[in-house]
């Protein structure tokens, strides 16, 4: 649409004069084109000559209330004349209440019959009317050219208050009225929810509130762009004006709102803050959707990202205007009735939320905030071995299943959303309804309560132990355990490291060869590299994971700094993350952990051996391949480590952002002041109790469900993944009521079959002594012999593997108080000589080739371990000593296929496909109803038996199942047994022949071979 400036005189003088401003009747083709603010500008300003007349014409002959009331007429329906829209004479300046604009403002509310209460049918689900009836496109047109006639006027008047007035009432009104339709839209989306309908419908309707929303937007910011000054002089004591009903008994039109409930100062601030955050809350919303119609693919991810930063570039811009604009003033100051301060908080939490979604969108974290291969382990149960059918007990149990609540919550969500009838009370019983089940996840995340009837921080019920119980808690405690496992781990390579290289040096000397580490070959089959190059690659990722340790102390140290602190300094928390996370995204050089376990998996097919053929005999042979085994090891956990540290400072923020929005909302949302936002239209949702619980219940359930696939997936070592429906483990994010999740459900259930791989149950041995430390007694009836394992003592007579074992014993053993206790660090990823630990495939050269002759087995799980110490004699008398055992680091499985080899990118061998590497946590219960990792190491105490007659028979206390279901092959195993305490030796070092882990456990063999000869 364009208007002439003669065009615009000419209305203002028709207007002035009596004639009819046109907007098309109800029915027409009405006007939608919207001018924007330099249109508007251009518009209002007249030229000389039509300046000159309208002023000489007429300006002098007429009040100015006389046009100001005239173009109210056209607006307000208490202000316009009370006859019928066919009774409107615009010659004898009469204006029909049933055409004015924001006529809405005066009819959306109504005084029930019945119950006598006021109520807001347009927004109720019992005998709704449509509120496009009030508001639609002849409405926006006749606002269209009200508007323009106001820029015009006020170039003549710049200083009719009036006026001023008049046009910020209109921005205000306009945008209120694109919010209530938007609102509408959205509660069209969860009803297409609530009733099952396709993700496409929900989506539809989401896409139209951000439409109405972006347009209101565009039109509402004019206000900074256009009319700073106007804005600057009277938004403070510009309050919000009440909406009316009318009474048929008194026959006058009430306020809704009783005097002094609605706030009396920077309304039009405040609603640009809200359409702000809801413009971006929507946008938030369609990221999820988009996720959740199972829709995504890396050019809708990348469209919608693209939205999302347009969309935040945008809102932050604008925001600074209006921060210059209002250089002098804090809107977190202005006083809190009148919703400014709360508008900005909400306004910066939807800010957060937009990034939140970006990482959604990249899949660097997900929706839920839920850390990825989240392994839930530890569950007690007489009946069951595996998480999964543990977990599946908590999903469908009878009344207390989280699908069973869910179902039943969305039974009681869409009677109640059919039924309902927006009313103060209606909002009250919400609100009522919302502040316990706020609670109840505030108090899980961060242990704070907010008791009944309380709305205040100041009243919140919370106490260190309740803080200690928290999810937060449970996270900071999982982060500061990883990194200091790090530092462990990283001083526990270097010492491996140091070991080889002194070992090898000492024994190129005594052999008489100058470049050992170059000598020592390892044959990964399609490919040799010296030792000497490998140790380089492994010293370069030593020095990287080190450089990095810094980074993850300080994120350590920001969890314990907000443990220490206050429980609501949430803000500054989830600052100091942020910042952290920028400096990680910025380094982008981790090590990652699939490399690590590729590495790792070429190792374990690895031969080492002495190109010179004068360094490495058998036995020396065989214990650097143990220690070269155990430092590739430590890297995987380390990467293992990283990641999971990584992972968990990327999702942090997002329940930091949960929990500020959560105690925001809380407060928001007393009773008290349900009559207000009843009355204020941006709050038009219709909010029951019943709806608010079938979300947070069906939210709860999802969770549930994820940690169920994921206990899936772990239990059977395959992928989730039914082709045919289109099904995996990520149609979890894809849920939209409880009967999806049945769906899914049952089809998990079905999925949960073992297939024809028959399960073996094996008892085998772990020789702490041949298997960590590489000290074998005899190869091919030769004994062999070793250096001491302190490099100092190397220049002395060669050790038997018991003597050096016994040595390297008395290196680890450590005094506390009156108390001796030899600890030891160790990995179990690694396949023994003999038995069915662990074990992988076997090659045979044929033909010229290489061919896979047995694959090995998978699922290899723990069912119980045991300690035992053969000895050879004993000076206590005691048949055990105190012993505590610790799983932890990264867990390995084999897959159910082995691995093919591969080249890296920088030239190594490596073996893709054989390992499936998960991080050891540990879990627990965390709040209410929650699950959190807390460790990602598990201490046990038992003991460990003092076996002097080589039976191997310990006792209940001798074994655990602690670890049941775990991998047989961890990382980071620590053993620590007590030699002696304050009433003298309990056993001798010197008697010490070695030390046995004892795995009872279960595997499945991996049935395959390409192989032509048969073994």
């Amino acid at each position: 649409m364009k208007y002439s400036s003669k065009s615009t005189a000419v209305m203002g003088l028709a207007l002035v004069a009596g004639l009819s401003l046109h907007s098309p009747a109800r029915g027409e083709s009405g006007v939608t084109d919207k001018l924007s603010g330099s249109e508007l500008i251009v518009a209002s300003k007249l030229d000389g000559a039509n300046a000159l007349e309208f002023s000489t014409g007429i300006g002098t002959q007429v009040e100015s209330q006389l046009l100001v009331d005239a173009i109210r007429k056209q607006l307000y329906y208490n202000e316009a004349d009370s006859v019928s829209a066919e009774g409107e004479d615009p010659q004898g300046g009469v204006y029909s209440r049933d055409n004015a604009a924001f006529r809405y403002l005066d009819l959306m509310y109504s005084l029930d019959a019945k119950s006598e209460e006021v109520i807001n049918s347009y927004l109720s689900s019992v005998s709704p009317k449509e509120f496009s009836d009030l508001y639609g496109d002849p409405e926006r047109a006749r606002i269209s050219v009200a508007e323009i006639l106001i820029y015009e006027q006020l170039e003549l008047y710049p200083a009719n208050l009036e006026l001023q007035q008049s046009l910020l009432d209109l921005y205000y009104d306009r945008a209120v009225a694109e919010i209530v339709h938007a609102n509408i839209a959205l509660d069209k989306a969860l009803s297409s929810r609530l009733n099952g309908e396709l993700a496409a419908i929900e989506i539809e309707h989401v896409g139209n509130a951000f439409t109405l929303l972006n347009s209101a937007f565009v039109e509402y910011v004019a206000l900074v762009e256009n009319t700073p000054t106007y804005l600057q002089q009277l938004t403070s004591s510009r309050g919000q004006v009440s909406p009316r009903y009318y009474d048929s008994v008194t026959n006058t039109q009430n306020d809704v709102a009783p005097a002094g409930v609605l706030p009396g100062e920077y309304k039009d601030i405040t609603l640009l803050y809200q359409l702000m955050g809801n413009l971006a809350a929507v946008k938030v919303q369609q990221a999820g959707l988009l996720i959740e119609s199972d829709q995504l693919n890396s050019s809708l991810s990348t469209q919608m990202i693209d939205e999302i930063l347009s969309l935040q570039n945008t809102l932050v811009a604008k925001e600074a205007e209006l921060r210059t604009l209002f250089s002098g003033t804090d809107f977190t100051e202005v006083s809190p009735h009148s919703g400014l301060p709360q508008a900005v908080e909400q306004w910066h939490f939807q800010l957060n939320q937009l990034k939140n979604a970006m990482s959604w969108l990249t899949g660097d974290t997900n929706f839920l905030g839920m850390s990825k291969l989240a392994v839930p382990h530890g569950f007690s149960s007489d009946t069951h071995f595996d998480s999964f059918n543990i977990l599946s007990e908590f999903l469908d149990g009878e009344d207390t299943g989280f699908i069973v609540q869910a179902d039943s919550s969305l039974a009681t969500a869409k009677l109640d959303y059919d039924n309902y009838l927006h009313n103060a009370q209606a909002l009250t019983e919400a609100y009522s309804g919302r502040h316990q089940l706020l609670s109840n996840r505030i108090y899980s995340l961060l242990g704070a309560t907010f008791i009944d009837n309380c709305y205040e921080k100041s009243c919140v019920y919370v106490t260190d132990d309740t803080r200690k119980s928290s999810e937060v808690a449970s996270w900071s405690r999982n982060v500061a355990n990883i990194q200091a496992s790090m530092k462990l781990s990283l001083q526990r390579l270097n010492n491996r490291l140091e070991t080889i290289q002194s070992e090898v040096e000492r024994l190129a000397l005594d052999a008489g060869v100058e470049d050992g580490f170059e000598q020592i070959v390892l044959d990964y089959r399609s490919q040799q590299d010296s030792l000497g190059l490998q140790m380089s690659r492994l010293r370069e990722k030593q020095e990287a994971l080190e450089s990095r340790t810094v980074l993850f102390e300080s994120l350590s140290t920001a969890a314990q700094d907000y443990m220490d602190g206050s429980w609501d300094a949430v803000s500054e928390f989830a600052d100091r993350v942020n910042t952290l996370n920028s400096t990680i995204d910025a380094l982008g050089d981790f090590i990652l952990l699939e490399d690590a376990n590729t590495a790792l998996a070429a190792e374990h097919r690895v031969k080492l051996y002495d190109s010179s053929g004068k360094i490495l005999e058998a036995g020396s042979r065989y214990r650097l391949e143990s220690l070269w085994f155990e430092v590739n090891a430590i890297v995987l956990e380390l990467a293992q480590s990283e990641a999971t540290l990584v992972q968990e400072s990327k999702r942090l923020p997002i329940i930091l952002n949960q929990a500020n929005r959560m105690v925001a909302d809380i407060i928001n949302d007393a009773p008290e002041l349900a009559q207000r936002y009843f009355a204020d239209l941006i709050h038009s949702r219709r909010v029951s109790k019943a709806v608010l619980k079938a979300a947070n219940d069906f939210d709860q359930a999802q969770k549930w469900l994820l940690y169920t696939a994921e206990a899936l997936e772990y239990k059977w070592q395959r992928p989730f993944v039914i082709r045919n429906l289109d099904i995996s483990k990520e149609s979890v994010l894809h849920l939209r009521n409880a009967e999806d999740m049945w769906d899914l459900y049952g089809i998990m259930m079905d999925f949960d079959w073992p297939g024809t791989a028959a399960l073996h149950q094996s008892t085998d041995t772990f020789s702490i002594k041949e298997e960590v430390f590489g000290y074998i007694d005899n190869v091919n009836g030769i004994a062999q012999t070793y250096l001491h394992p302190d490099p100092n003592q190397q220049s002395g007579p060669r050790l038997s593997a018991r003597e050096a074992f016994q040595e390297q014993l008395k290196l680890l053993a450590r005094t506390f108080g009156s108390d001796t206790w030899v600890t030891i660090e160790f990995s179990t990823v690694k396949e023994p000589v003999s038995g069915n630990f662990f074990t992988g495939p076997m090659f045979l050269e044929e033909g010229g080739s290489s061919c896979l002759l047995v694959g090995g087995s998978y699922m290899d799980k723990i069912e119980t371990i045991g300690l035992n110490i053969p000895t050879l004699y004993s000076i206590s008398g005691e048949s055990q000593t105190p012993a505590y055992l610790t799983y932890g680091g990264a867990s390995v499985v084999r897959d159910r296929l082995p691995g093919y080899e591969i080249t890296t990118d920088d030239g190594a061998a490596g073996v893709e496909g054989e390992f499936n590497t998960y991080s050891a946590l540990f879990w627990d219960a965390a709040g209410l109803s929650q699950l959190a990792a807390v460790n990602n190491s598990y201490r046990v105490s038992m003991s460990a038996a003092l076996d002097v007659f080589g039976s191997g028979a310990g006792s209940i206390n001798t074994v655990t199942d602690l670890f049941k279901e775990r991998s047989v092959a961890a990382t980071g195993w620590r053993l620590s047994f007590l030699l002696e305490d304050i009433y003298g030796p309990l056993v001798d070092v010197e008697a010490i022949k070695d030390i046995e882990l004892i795995f009872a456990h279960r595997l499945r063999s991996r049935n395959f071979s390409t192989c032509t000869t048969p073994l």
